[in-house]
Parts: C-alpha cells; structure tokens; sequence
C-alpha cells in the first residue's frame, strides 16, 4: 500500500468523511466506476468557465447566464485561470508535480492579482455547503505563500446553480502565521492514521467501494 505524502482539500474533506474510503482510493487505488453525471457536468462548466475567461469562447454559454457580466469582466483583465498553488511542507510555493517535495496540492479556477490584493474565485455547481469556507480558507493559506506581496485575500465562491449566488471571504497577510498552523494541526490524523476505521453513514449506500469494505471488515 502506497504511504500518503501530499494532500489536497478534497483528500482531506474524503478523509474526514471515511478515512476506509480514503484508504481505498488514494492509498491502495482501488478501480472505480465512471465519474456520475453531476461531476462530470461540474467539469464541463469548469471548462466552459475557462474558455470563456480566455476568450477562447465567445459568447456565454446557456448555462453560465447568471455570471455572464462577472465572466466578461474577468476576460477583459486578462485574468489568470486555473493557477497552481501548490506548496512544500515548510510552505514554499512549488508545483503540483514536484513529485518530490510537494506536500499540499491546490488549484484556484481564477486569481485576479492587484498587488497588494488577490481575489480568488472557485466555480461551484450543486449546492452550497458550509465546509466551502473551511476550502477558501485553505485557498488563502496557499496563495499567500505565492502571492508574498499580498496583505489581502478575497475568496469567492460562484454558485452556478444557485442563482448566481456569490459567498465573500477575506483574510489578512497577519493572520496568515496561524492559518498555516491551523492547517498542520488539522492534517495530523490523516498523515499519522495507520488503521484508517470506517466512518459508517449514509454516504456508505453511494462508496463505490461498499462491498471491498463489507469484505474487509474493521
């Protein structure tokens, strides 16, 4: 079984559902099924998103209506889409694939960089859940690390689905010490679990990976 080295909000938020789960996936990577129908439409509006900011794309899209002005806008500042934010243990900014030091994963769908402020936007499809603000929190927390010269984060959350719902989050650089504390305290449980339990509940009915787990017993 594979030894877990980085991470990413979505490792993270998976180990918290089911650390067994986790296990399956990440650890031993077990097969699965095909993506299910809402995240593969995540994807494609991730992409259409992409395309239009860059203005490979027109238009606006049928489905990307709500935020048609707020997408013009970003293509007209030239915006940078889907930026690495990637970070080394002692946070340092580096890549996603720097397969030897990198220690936390992250992606921002958009970054608008004003110096001494960035805004941050993540494209979200579904509903609205309250661990998005734990996910902008960890945006932040990276960002910063590349962003040296910003005082001010801004994260927002875009909410295609919601009636182009925006949810707002700020920090400061002087917080930006015990963010990444905050972080590494979180993330201890994951790096040092070696039994990884089941979290039984009803997420179980929909784990691709119910039956190995039955098998398997604790």
């Amino acid at each position: 079984m594979n030894k877990l080295t980085a991470w990413s909000y979505s490792r993270y938020s998976q180990y918290n559902k089911c650390p067994r789960q986790f296990m399956y996936r990440h650890l031993m990577k077990l097969p699965e099924p095909e993506k299910n129908w809402a995240t593969e439409r995540g994807s494609i509006l991730h992409a259409k998103a992409e395309q239009v900011v860059k203005g490979a794309i027109k238009g606006i899209p049928k489905d990307l209506k709500p935020f048609a002005q707020e997408l013009k806008e970003l293509r007209r500042a030239m915006t940078d889409t889907e930026v690495d934010i990637a970070v080394t243990r002692d946070w340092s900014p580096t890549t996603y694939d720097d397969w030897n030091n990198v220690w936390c994963r992250g992606n921002a769908d958009v970054i608008v960089d004003f110096g001494e402020e960035i805004v941050i936007i993540d494209y979200k499809t579904g509903k609205i859940y309250p661990e998005h603000e734990e996910q902008g929190h960890l945006y932040a927390t990276q960002s910063m690390c590349h962003y040296p010269e910003a005082k001010v984060v801004h994260v927002e959350f875009w909410y295609f689905d919601q009636n182009a719902h925006v949810e707002n989050y700020e920090y400061s650089r002087s917080q930006h010490s015990k963010m990444k504390k905050d972080w590494e305290k979180k993330v201890v449980p994951m790096f040092r679990d070696n039994k990884w339990v089941p979290n039984e509940g009803n997420h179980c009915r929909w784990c691709p990976f119910q039956a190995k787990c039955e098998e398997d017993g604790e």
